[in-house]
């Protein structure tokens, strides 16, 4: 059912429905708890983040990516460990050094396994040093 509840939050996500996904995503996370289930876990707290981010609340984001990072940590999914790093990095807009270390950490860990990750990995860090005013560093990035 955890499953089920999760895709149905990423259709919901995915058409604009912002309370529809929450909502349902919020409810497979407690089946996938209930269940015992923590790559479930892992993977609707990173949903849920994803949410928050497009609401603009990103210290609620970052906090949901954190604790899936844990957890997939924890039980050595890379994979998803990978994607996390991804959206903790594109979450972190005001602090670059903080970005950077999770593009990098992505690509480190997992970049050969997830390549649309990896690229957007490589891009984080490229915008990153564009920000910087390293323009050079930034075109082997992006």
């Amino acid at each position: 059912m955890g499953t089920v509840l999760r895709f149905r939050a990423e259709l919901a996500l995915r058409s604009g429905n912002i309370m529809d996904a929450y909502e349902s995503a919020k409810l497979s996370e407690k089946e996938f708890t209930w269940h015992g289930d923590k790559q479930g876990v892992s993977i609707a707290f990173c949903l849920l983040g994803d949410i928050e981010m497009i609401q603009g609340k990103v210290i609620q984001a970052i906090g949901y990516f954190h604790a899936a990072l844990q957890i997939a940590a924890d039980h050595n999914d890379i994979s998803t460990e990978c994607v996390i790093h991804e959206r903790i990095g594109a979450a972190q807009k005001g602090n670059r050094e903080s970005a950077r270390n999770h593009f990098e950490k992505c690509v480190e860990i997992g970049g050969h396994l997830q390549m649309s990750t990896r690229a957007k990995a490589l891009g984080g860090i490229g915008r990153v040093e564009k920000e910087a005013g390293n323009y050079i560093t930034s075109q082997e990035y992006l």
